[in-house]
């Protein structure tokens, strides 16, 4: 998930077998790899060979590139450097807050510098550096600080601190777990009844906006109820474009562009209170209630991994699989044997009942289109699950005649049907050509 991990410490340190020792190299992104693919090691005054240090630039694009596109997705990552400047660690801040990512310095600096030196001095050949550039580092990593952004934490802790531990949630009095809202406030305002009550726990599965026609309704909503303590709302696949509408950024969804944006621009929205709402939105909920074990996600997933932190953010919203995987008997299957239940959305292709597999509890309901919101309880009787009627929606425009009924169908007839179609993205070309 949305975590980045900086290594700091002198060369010698131990942090590149530190990363292997605890099978971490597939989540990391290490400055001396890149160097060695840009470049092999050359030969040097004293006759022999090194890293070359001329390509960096070059190579610190390159990695602030792929970190980038592992940050759009989510993933966990860490980065393999010395990180003897505060400036250096500084230099991630704008992805850190971009992303939404939590920041964590691995510190390296207690091992003693005579060992650091001894072992630079064993390395490889190309891989050692001047014992002159060690004391250095050093002394800099000992003078200056992580910047106060970052949480420093020790070798010895990253196992601890990096686990991603279930919550007791067992103080409330129940807990409701909410569906794809997808713009339709009617009908889940008719759930809530008009108001949430303190004692009990609100999560929404996300998607809380498109396709239905009461955007605008929804997003008040969700601003009156955004900084309570008891209201958890997840992100979902098409609440990127709330984001990205806060921030004035381009969206690349025809049906948020031509249905939802022009609601939320007539209501006059706040730009700030949208993008105080888009940080609201989690990425899971994973708690214990009773005597039971709850996952809750808006893709839904395939299993609970040993540690979900080494999971991708994209994986939770879109969910493990394809939007035709039958996600609640494969989750169910693996995780035959353990106490665990998974809820989630966004997708039913099967249009199988909530109560979907035996672990796993599926809450998209085509409310959008005249389905139902769907909403799972969970108290200290057990779990119970709701549908309830959405009858506020836009019913399907009807369908084209045929020619010998209108003689006058045209090309840019039949393309306007396509431009106001919910189920037809447009993607421009180049020349002029849409797809």
């Amino acid at each position: 998930m949305r975590t980045l991990v900086l290594l700091r410490g002198c060369p010698g340190t131990g942090k590149s077998t530190w990363i292997r020792d605890h099978h971490l190299n597939q989540y990391t992104l290490s400055a001396d790899q890149l160097r060695l693919i840009h470049q092999s090691p050359v030969l040097n005054l004293e006759g022999k060979y090194d890293i070359s240090q001329k390509n960096d630039g070059k190579v610190w694009k390159l990695l602030f590139s792929l970190l980038e596109e592992r940050m759009e997705r989510g993933e966990f990552t860490i980065i393999d450097a010395t990180h003897a400047k505060q400036s250096m660690i500084s230099g991630y801040k704008a992805l850190v807050l971009k992303y939404r990512y939590r920041a964590y310095v691995v510190d390296f600096s207690d091992i003693p510098l005579e060992t650091a030196l001894l072992r630079n001095r064993e390395r490889a050949e190309h891989k050692q550096v001047p014992d002159s550039v060690v004391h250095a580092m050093h002394e800099r990593i000992l003078s200056e600080p992580a910047p106060s952004w970052t949480t420093v934490i020790k070798p010895e802790e990253f196992d601890d601190v990096m686990q991603y531990k279930p919550r007791r949630l067992d103080s409330y009095k129940k807990i409701h777990v909410i569906g794809d809202v997808h713009g339709c406030f009617t009908v889940l305002d008719s759930y809530l009844k008009g108001r949430l009550e303190d004692d009990e726990l609100y999560i929404f599965t996300g998607d809380m906006l498109d396709r239905g026609i009461e955007n605008a309704k929804v997003v008040q909503f969700l601003l009156s109820i955004k900084d309570r303590k008891n209201v958890i709302l997840l992100e979902g696949n098409h609440d990127k474009y709330l984001k990205q509408y806060g921030h004035d950024e381009e969206t690349r969804s025809s049906v948020f562009n031509k249905k939802t944006k022009p609601e939320l621009d007539e209501a006059g929205f706040d730009k700030k209170d949208i993008r105080e709402l888009a940080r609201r939105f989690h990425q899971i909920v994973y708690f214990t209630y009773g005597e039971d074990t709850y996952i809750i996600t808006h893709g839904g997933i395939s299993a609970l991994p040993d540690n979900l932190l080494f999971m991708a953010t994209s994986q939770l919203i879109n969910g493990v699989g394809g939007y035709e995987t039958d996600i609640d008997h494969v989750f169910t299957k693996n995780m035959e044997g353990r106490n665990i239940i998974q809820i989630h959305g966004h997708r039913n292709m099967f249009r199988l009942p909530v109560h979907a597999a035996a672990k796993s509890y599926n809450l998209e309901g085509q409310v959008e289109h005249g389905g139902h919101l769907r909403v799972v309880t969970i108290d200290r009787s057990g779990i119970q699950t709701y549908e309830i009627k959405n009858n506020v929606f836009k019913t399907s425009a009807p369908p084209l005649t045929s020619h010998h009924e209108h003689e006058e169908l045209t090309v840019e007839h039949f393309l306007k049907h396509l431009e106001e179609h919910d189920y037809v993205s447009e993607q421009k070309l180049a020349g002029g050509i849409s797809s």
